[in-house]
């Protein structure tokens, strides 16, 4: 077992969208995250350079629908402030630039409401 605990890493971040469409164009064209896996009419799970995937799904009535509150992803930029601005650029809903000793953050959220979080900190942060 890894020091981390019973799971080896986190696979995925799912997202709830009422409209996959718009989701896609938001996540590909917005942010140019890579499809891995396409189901028409159910779900878009998209590569983000890391271990984790990031997944869009069409809920089916049975599920919660889109969040506002609860989990959310938290994407790592190595130059948040220009990552900002593009996001502002895109006419994204963001919060402003945060930071604590070796880490800065911003708050955003997609067209649905989901919440996502960006962060830029170096590798003596996680030591």
């Amino acid at each position: 077992m890894a020091d981390t605990g019973i799971f080896r890493e986190l696979h995925a971040v799912v997202i709830p969208v009422p409209d996959l469409d718009a989701a896609r164009a938001f996540y590909e064209g917005v942010l140019g995250l890579e499809v891995v896996r396409h189901v028409e009419g159910g779900l878009t799970v998209y590569r983000t350079n890391g271990p984790t995937h990031l997944c869009c799904f069409l809920p089916t009535g049975d599920d919660d629908g889109p969040s506002t509150v609860g989990a959310f992803p938290n994407f790592r930029s190595e130059d948040i402030d220009q990552t900002h601005a593009y996001l502002v650029d895109h006419d994204v809903d963001c919060g402003p630039i945060d930071a604590a000793p070796g880490i800065k953050w911003m708050r955003a959220r997609d067209p649905f409401g989901n919440r996502f979080d960006v962060c830029e900190y170096g590798p003596e942060w996680l030591s």
